[in-house]
């Protein structure tokens, strides 16, 4: 048996514009965010997105965990918006909300 595990495509999206620190929006739960995605991996078995939110309609910014499988939607973001980060983030320390680390900014694919 094959042991190949399928990446869904909002995953290789989210998982190309970690590693072109690019800046994307996304629909999840029927919310338009602006993210900064800063590490993909897996919690519970279940693809888990770590990003930097920048904007939307119904919450501040900040640290934001999305699971990638209720993501609906994954765009390029406007051309006036900038990837973003916080001063804490630090690649190095180990992720508390992802099991399984595949990509994160700074640091070389572990899966």
């Amino acid at each position: 048996m094959n042991n190949i595990t399928a990446i869904s495509t909002p995953f290789a999206a989210l998982a190309t514009a970690l590693s072109d620190r690019r800046p994307v929006r996304i629909s999840y739960h029927g919310t338009e965010r602006l993210i900064s995605p800063h590490a993909l991996g897996w919690k519970t078995g279940r693809p888990l997105l770590l990003a930097y939110q920048t904007s939307n309609t119904t919450s501040s910014c900040g640290w934001r965990n999305f699971f990638v499988d209720e993501i609906d939607l994954v765009a390029s973001s406007a051309d006036d918006a900038r990837w973003r980060s916080d001063a804490g983030y630090n690649p190095a320390r180990p992720f508390s909300s992802i099991d399984e680390v595949a990509f994160a900014v700074g640091q070389a694919a572990v899966r």
